[in-house]
Formats: structure tokens, C-alpha cells, sequence
């Protein structure tokens, strides 16, 4: 299994690396493990729809765990993906 490091660097430089979930995937399994939150919030801060868009579903999973992210969620609200509401 890659580090956290590596997974986000992965998904930060590649975003289309996103689409097909495993990174995606491995990263919530991170956090579930004990990962800091923090290094979550690069994707949730992400200009880029689909690093946004993953990040607020990683953090959805998380549940109560997440509720230090909801400074950074709520950010997410207007964010914009091809002129429609961020979708996740």
C-alpha cells in the first residue's frame, strides 16, 4: 500500500487518476486507519473539480471523524464545475 504522501501526490499532480477510484479509495482507508485530516484538505481546497469533488466524498465518508473539515466543506458550496454546482 502507498503512503498518504504518495497518494496525494499522485492524485495532485494526475487528477484524472481520481476517475477510476482506487487512489480515491486507498486514501479513505488512510484515514480510516488514523491519517491526519489535514493532508485532506489539499483536494478539498482543489481548484480542480475533480480533486474537490473526491475530496468531499472521502470526507462524507468519514463522518463524525470529518467534522474538523467542516470549516474547508463549506467552502465547497460554491465551488463550480463546468457552470453547475459541485456535485459529490
Amino acid at each position: 500500500m502507498k503512503d498518504i504522501e504518495e497518494i496525494i501526490g499522485e492524485l495532485t499532480s494526475n487528477p484524472e487518476t481520481a476517475d477510476d477510484g482506487l487512489l480515491v479509495n486507498e486514501l479513505l482507508e488512510q484515514f480510516h486507519d488514523g491519517a491526519p485530516l489535514e493532508y485532506l484538505r489539499p483536494l478539498l481546497l482543489s481548484p480542480d473539480p475533480q480533486l474537490a469533488s473526491s475530496g468531499a466524498w472521502i470526507a462524507s465518508e468519514l463522518g463524525v471523524q470529518g467534522k474538523c473539515l467542516l470549516d474547508v466543506m463549506a467552502n465547497l458550496l460554491g465551488h463550480r464545475q463546468e457552470g453547475a454546482v459541485l456535485e459529490y
